[in-house]
Order: structure tokens, then sequence, then C-alpha cells
């Protein structure tokens, strides 16, 4: 079975130093005290073989909203390493979290599946 894009991103980040994880809605927010990542399936198109995945960089605020956007570039050249094609966006302040954010969305294609050819001989009859 070959590799997912949950995967795929996952090791990327984790190689590029960051803590990351898949996003699980409900779950308590951890204390954060660097530079983090978390990642969830934001889009998937049947039609083009393409799944999208937002990923957010969190940074306290005591690091402010440059080393955020620096964490974001980062991350994004860790992607697009491994085949993704990247959009990334602004940073943003999270009043309630106390965390800054911003928002990578990595989209990886599939390589549309080679049709099989007939085997090389032919029947002719007469």
């Amino acid at each position: 079975m070959g590799t997912t894009s949950l995967e795929t991103v996952l090791r990327c980040l984790q190689e590029a130093g960051f803590p990351a994880d898949t996003a699980y809605p409900g779950q308590k927010l951890p204390q954060i005290s660097e530079a983090v990542a978390a990642f969830h399936i934001h889009e998937i198109n049947s039609s083009k073989q393409a799944e999208t995945i937002e990923v957010s960089i969190l940074c306290p605020a005591h690091m402010g909203g440059a080393a955020c956007e620096e964490a974001a570039l980062r991350a994004t050249a860790a992607l697009q390493a491994a085949g993704a094609s990247c959009i990334q966006k602004g940073c943003q302040y999270e009043t309630l979290a106390q965390l800054y954010r911003v928002a990578v969305f990595a989209t990886f294609t599939q390589a549309p599946e080679e049709e099989t050819s007939e085997p090389g001989f032919q029947i002719r009859l007469d």
C-alpha cells in the first residue's frame, strides 16, 4: 500500500523540525512554546486526482508574527520538495489562544495511470 498524503505531510514537517500531528477538532489545545504544525484534509478533488492538505503553523504570541511566517516558509519549502504545489496565506493572530497562525495549502496530485497496452502480437487470417 502506498504512502498517503497525510503520512507524507507528517514526515516532511517532522524532518523540517516541526512537532507535528494531524488536527483533531474537539481536543484540548496543548500549551504551545515553539512553532508547531497541525494539519488536516482540506479538499479532495477526484476529477483532478488532487488532494489538498491544510497545514496550520502555530507560534506563541511571544515569538511574533514574523517568526510564524518564517516557520511557515520552512514548512512550505519542505512540502514543495515532497512534490506538493503550495499556497501560503498571511499571518493571523488568534486572540483567544494567543497564537499566531499561518495556513499553508499543500496540493498533491496523482499522475494519471497509464493505459495498459495489448500484447505485442497480431493474428491475421488470409
